[in-house]
This record gives structure tokens, sequence and C-alpha cells, in this order.
């Protein structure tokens, strides 16, 4: 009998900050991959060994300061953003870096972000991410000539 493929669950986009874009599209879709129940990637996608695969895509394992080759940090890469669309919520900010520090600003404050209900109007293009990940979704979970 023939293994059953997995119906997509949710739709995670990768995006990453263009600055050369226009104003209301400062992000650039980098990558979007469908996942199952379990939060597994139906394809191959970055990160896709994580148990959260978009962790890799925000941040880098620094083994600054560690002597043992397994012990690491999480270092923000700058520029990036991750969203996600499932059918139960519609789109949701999953991380958010910035392109540029701000040292002034908490790395709550950035936690806080991907919380709020309202991120698109926080986000300089943020409406546009939320609606690229929409498309993407689309083109995913209900490919053009199939049902």
């Amino acid at each position: 009998m023939a293994k059953k493929k997995a119906r997509p669950d949710a739709v995670v986009c990768y995006w990453e900050w263009n600055p050369s874009g226009s104003n209301v599209r400062p992000w650039k879709l980098a990558e979007s991959f469908a996942m199952d129940e379990d939060g597994h990637p139906l394809s191959p996608a970055t990160g896709d060994d994580e148990r959260e695969p978009w962790v890799a895509w925000l941040c880098r394992k620094s083994h600054d300061g560690y002597e043992d080759p397994d012990d690491f940090d999480w270092e923000h890469i700058p520029g990036r953003a991750a969203t996600i669309w499932t059918f139960g919520d519609g789109v949701r900010l999953l991380g958010f870096n910035p392109p540029e520090n701000a040292d002034w600003l908490s790395v709550f404050f950035i936690d806080k972000i991907s919380e709020t209900p309202g991120w698109p109007g926080i986000i300089e293009g943020g409406y546009a991410m939320r609606d690229g990940t929409v498309e993407a979704a689309k083109r995913i979970i209900f490919p053009r000539g199939k049902p």
C-alpha cells in the first residue's frame, strides 16, 4: 500500500530585509514551505533538522567562548523574519530580527512584537509580509490545477 502524503497544516515563510526594495515591500520572501500537524517540514527547508526550523533562519549557532564544539549560543541574524499561516490562526509572526540593532530596545520588546496581534502595523512593510504569507499559503495548499 502506498504511503499517504501528509496534509499541509501550516505554511512557514522566511523573510529577508531588502533595503533596495520599495517602501511598501522592504521585505523579500526568501523561502516558504509547508509543515505537517506535528511541525515537520513537508519539503526540504532551511533548518528542517530543528524542532522549530525557523530558528535556524533567524539565528546562527555561535561557538565563541566555548571549548566544547557541542556548546553554543544562538546569535540573531539582523534583517530576518519568519511568519506562519495556519488554518486556525491565519498569519502570525514567528520571529523578527530588525535590520539594525537598536541598543535602546530590549530583546524582550522584539519578542513582544511576535506576540502582538497588530504586528503588521508595527513593522515597516509588515502588511506586505502578512499578505505575502497568505499568498504563499494559497500557492502551497491549493496548487493551481489541483483540487
